[in-house]
């Protein structure tokens, strides 16, 4: 069987001679190639005037990805504090040895071996802080901008390559993960390498090369979660896309026949060729036992389990037309988190949100006009583009792998290069109103991340900022005071305890809520408890009670209340997603319930 044609490689140009009908990296006709293609005439008006045109787009890609790569330096340079979720999984790394995180976390978290591993290697070597703990989610965002634009450059052209860079690096997500003591910048950049990694399969490959991507797949599996789930899906598309070249050329045979035949030829020559029986064998056995040690383990976390479902991430029926709702919602709901436009779903009442709801629609509707163009000229392409996308799905469907919010940020690529291919064919549709429809979605769409992420130049983004906060206690704290931290900040201030010189029996715990996913109420059993439990601070001269992560305004309003009707305040200190108050409690009465 002929070896089938190589598709462009990540980090290279695109072929030099245009793509013929059965490439496996699809086609976009040979006008479009020709448009797209960096070889050039070496004389003539019309090649020097190519040649400038692919020149001026590549230097204005690099420079993108410049200005996008500065911005997530500066933010991992404003060193801000670590917020709750940070903390706890920092507080894992710190207290743990290298074997100790092969067992489930405390506090309820879960992160890929891989990763776990690197974050304590950089804490050893860089010590336990916050620019140790998010150099590797930052060389991963960093590495996600090159990983991405080669990868864009298989499915885009001309400007719609530079609006796909555009996306990828101004949205407010990807800035954020890059500098975030979480897995899910390291998840997209690992999503992109596998996603290529399974490419490489359709090539024939040299021995080295076929154990080197085999050992690459199979470490992969091991840094990040849905790793396994992009190396899956390419392969079942690149098998599909064979099946279906295959059984067109077996026009003599009976059409159930030649459908089983033509399988049974895909199956053979992408999972038994001898290279990629190295590949997939090895692949598969990291996986298993990955399995094994710790998803297996993961998967059966009752608070995970809990807060995934809270989120919708799993469907709660399996009905046909209630799994299609949910499919529907989820979809729907990726432009929202992670993407960062409001959903179409939204409410249209709340205030001020008519324009991002039409900023939703517009991107999905630039998603759909993508996936439609790509299906014209590109089909097989398109089929592996969105296999990852499909395969997650089908996991979830099966309470597998949550499809909700940050968990999905490594399927935002495919979706931003769908994107993307809409609005470069809209703006190149030929007609008028088309051309016009599509420059003004390209702005409104292109807009909203560029304005909120170009000021992230010189401004940082904060959210909980309990560092300034504890300073300030620090400074101002006297001898026989009293330090009361609300329960819902505690691993924050657990973390950072060393270094404000607050060692264990310094300073008291609030009491844990009972229900952490109960949304923004108090129940009458939790206001009983945080009641009673600030009247055991009743008598003592000066309290300080310090708030983070307190993002339940009732119960901030209640411990406030209870705490006006104690005693007097004397002091406070508030800064981004963090504040303490200073009380005199010396003389609480007793009608204070």
């Amino acid at each position: 069987m002929a070896q089938a044609s190589q598709p462009p490689k990540m980090g290279e140009q695109a072929h030099q001679s245009p793509p013929e009908s059965g490439d496996l990296g699809g086609q976009l006709g040979a006008t479009a190639w020709q448009n797209s293609s960096p070889a050039v005439s070496a004389s003539g008006g019309q090649g020097g005037g190519k040649r400038y045109g692919t020149v001026a787009l590549e230097r204005i890609a690099w420079l993108i990805i410049g200005v996008s790569g500065a911005v997530r330096v500066i933010q991992y340079g404003f060193n801000r504090s670590l917020w709750a979720d940070e903390a706890v999984l920092a507080l894992n790394i710190g207290n743990r040895t290298y074997t100790e995180l092969l067992k489930p976390l405390d506090y309820d978290q879960g992160a890929p071996f891989g990763f776990l591993f690197l974050e304590k290697l950089a804490t050893q070597i860089l010590g336990l802080n916050e620019y140790a703990l998010r150099l590797f989610p930052l060389l991963a965002g960093l590495l996600t901008l090159v990983l991405f634009y080669a990868m864009a450059r298989q499915y885009l052209q001309g400007y719609g390559i530079l609006i796909a860079l555009i996306f990828i690096g101004c949205i407010d997500t990807f800035v954020y993960f890059s500098t975030e003591v979480k897995q899910y910048s390291t998840d997209v950049a690992i999503a992109l390498i596998s996603f290529w990694l399974a490419q490489q399969t359709q090539l024939k490959l040299s021995t080295p090369r076929a154990i080197f991507i085999a050992a690459a797949g199979a470490i992969a599996i091991w840094c990040s979660h849905p790793a396994v789930l992009v190396l899956a899906g390419v392969t079942i598309s690149l098998i599909a896309r064979h099946w279906r070249q295959t059984s067109t050329s077996l026009t003599q045979a009976r059409p159930r026949r030649r459908h089983l035949t033509a399988l049974r030829r895909a199956l053979t020559y992408q999972l038994l060729s001898p290279s990629n029986r190295i590949i997939y064998l090895s692949w598969l056995v990291s996986f298993l036992v990955f399995y094994l040690v710790s998803i297996q383990e993961l998967g059966s976390n009752e608070v995970l389990q809990a807060s995934w479902q809270s989120k919708g991430a799993f469907p709660e029926a399996y009905h046909p037309i209630a799994t299609l709702v949910w499919l529907i919602e989820r979809l729907g709901l990726f432009f929202h988190s992670p993407l960062g436009f409001a959903s179409p779903w939204e409410d249209v009442s709340w205030p001020g949100i008519l324009l991002p709801i039409i900023r939703g629609v517009l991107a999905l509707g630039a998603f759909v006009v993508g996936c439609v163009s790509l299906a014209r000229h590109r089909g097989a392409a398109l089929l592996t583009l969105l296999s990852p996308v499909i395969v997650t799905v089908v996991a979830a469907y099966l309470q597998q792998y949550p499809f909700a919010g940050r968990l999905v940020l490594f399927l935002a690529p495919c979706f931003i290069i769908a994107m993307a291919a809409g609005l470069y064919h809209l703006v190149n549709a030929g007609s008028g109103h088309g051309r016009g429809i599509g420059l003004v979605m390209t702005v409104i769409l292109l807009s909203q991340p560029l304005y909120n992420t170009l000021p992230l130049l010189y401004r940082p983004h904060l959210r909980e900022e309990i560092k300034p906060v504890m300073a300030y206690v620090q400074a101002h704290q006297q001898p026989g005071d009293t330090l009361y931290v609300f329960q819902r900040g505690i691993r924050q201030f657990e973390f950072y305890a060393d270094r404000y010189g607050y060692e264990a029996g310094e300073y008291i715990a609030g009491v844990d809520s009972l229900d952490d996913l109960d949304g923004h109420q108090v129940s009458a059993q939790e206001r009983t408890r945080y009641i009673n439990d600030l009247n055991q601070l009743r008598g003592r001269s000066r309290v300080w009670v310090l708030f983070s992560h307190a993002w339940v305004e009732a119960e901030n309003q209640l411990m406030l209340s209870h705490l006006n009707c104690l005693g007097d305040r004397l002091d406070s200190f508030a800064t981004v997603g963090a504040f303490v108050y200073l009380y005199d409690l010396s003389h609480a009465p007793s009608n204070c319930l």
